[in-house]
């Protein structure tokens, strides 16, 4: 026997299964061979096969993720913007004017914006004090329309109204517009999730636990 043939002999022993030595033991190293080329092949395949399908049903179970979420998100946003309306309202028939605004979230947003336009960005330096002591005087009355059962809003509901009858009897008093600013941004966040900015100074009694 040469000395190539023993070689491909033992390592036949070595690595081939049960088979395989059985088909050596009949002559047959060429078949065991061709069998083990054959078997290599399919558990190739086959973990070809398996990695394919894993990365398909990973990516799947993922797309699915992000629709199940997209789909949650108006749900929601729906239900938050139900509790916080059922929080607070005006009163039916109030004198008030509350025809500006179409809810108490509403009027959150607009003072949170017009305190932004006339105190933001280094106004505060330039106050027209008989505008604020108008608008206070509209704040007090829109305020004292504002139904509600929560009792960390009635206080702060009622915080802002003395600060404004502070503004509305004369009082110039930059820290007081300040303070009113702050209020209606804190509450523009905890009450009608408002993101636009990072500032946050922790003043309101109301937080809405949104989850």
């Amino acid at each position: 026997m040469s000395k190539y043939i023993l070689q491909e002999y033992i390592s036949a022993i070595y690595t081939f299964n049960t088979s395989d030595l059985e088909l050596l033991d009949k002559g047959g190293l060429k078949t065991a061979v061709k069998n083990k080329n054959k078997w290599k092949a399919l558990f190739g395949f086959v973990g070809i096969l398996f990695v394919s399908f894993s990365f398909y049903f990973g990516y799947a179970l993922l797309n699915t993720d992000k629709a199940s979420d997209s789909e949650k998100e108006p749900a929601v946003a729906e239900e938050r913007e139900n509790q916080d309306a059922k929080a607070a309202k005006f009163a039916e028939g109030s004198s008030a004017p509350v025809n500006d605004y179409e809810n108490v979230g509403s009027f959150i947003s607009q003072m949170h914006e017009w305190y932004n336009q006339k105190l933001g960005w280094g106004r505060i330096d330039a106050v027209k004090w008989g505008e604020q002591k108008d608008k206070a005087a509209e704040l007090r009355l829109i305020i004292g329309s504002i139904e509600t059962k929560n009792t960390d809003l009635q206080s702060d509901f009622k915080t802002i109204s003395n600060y404004a009858s502070d503004i509305e009897n004369g009082e110039k008093d930059k820290k007081t517009l300040l303070k009113l600013h702050r209020f209606f941004h804190d509450l523009d966040i905890e009450y009608n999730g408002y993101k636009q900015s990072k500032d946050y100074y922790d003043i309101t009694e109301y937080k809405n636990k949104r989850g």
